[in-house]
């Protein structure tokens, strides 16, 4: 006996939660054919202004058949309450924007300066010996807190710090020297690609 109860509970149910997910919207399917009647250039008899908001009618000349369908469904779309068509269609229409393109950023390599300095913004201390590539400089300046840009010389093995105010990128000015520098902030761009 409970098993008969148990049986046609379970059958009630399945049925109630099944109606559920059968049900269609009646408005967005009149709602689509309701567009397509108007972008065929239907002109509207029954639907306001507020029915069309934001629409663009434009009347054609439209085969007999095809304009008692279209009335058929104006009728349908009035009689149903459904909710502005152009409002509707704009939401349907709507892409999502573009993802932004993948960020590369660029490499020590690529924001190195030849015979370029940073002028001023002098960081205590002003310099570091013993810093024997322009690696070695890149990696002392992200370990000093506030250094934003450097001025490596190398055949002194020497990495000059700066902090923000320090001036434009210059040409190199010691006649003879060889010097390469960097802003920080370069490495956090993206590759022209």
């Amino acid at each position: 006996m409970k098993a008969v109860f148990l049986l046609i509970l379970l059958i009630g149910l399945t049925t109630v939660s099944g109606g559920k997910k059968g049900k269609k919207d009646p408005c967005k399917e009149t709602s689509k054919k309701m567009l397509k009647c108007l972008k065929k250039g239907y002109e509207p008899t029954i639907l306001t202004e507020k029915d069309l908001e934001e629409c663009s009618v434009k009347p054609k000349k439209m085969k007999k058949k095809e304009t008692k369908r279209c009335i058929k469904r104006e009728k349908e779309f009035s009689e149903g309450g459904c909710s502005p068509l152009c409002k509707e269609e704009e939401e349907q229409t709507d892409t999502p924007p573009a993802p932004p393109a993948p960020c590369t950023k660029k490499s020590v390599e690529e924001c190195k300066n030849s015979q370029q300095v940073f002028p001023g913004g002098a960081m205590e201390p002003k310099f570091y010996d013993g810093i024997s590539t322009f690696d070695g400089c890149v990696e002392k300046c992200r370990s000093v807190a506030g250094c934003v840009a450097f001025v490596y010389i190398p055949k002194v093995s020497r990495c000059y710090t700066k902090k923000a105010d320090h001036g434009a990128l210059s040409s190199e000015f010691v006649e003879g020297r060889i010097s390469f520098s960097m802003a920080m902030s370069c490495l956090e761009e993206c590759r022209d690609e």
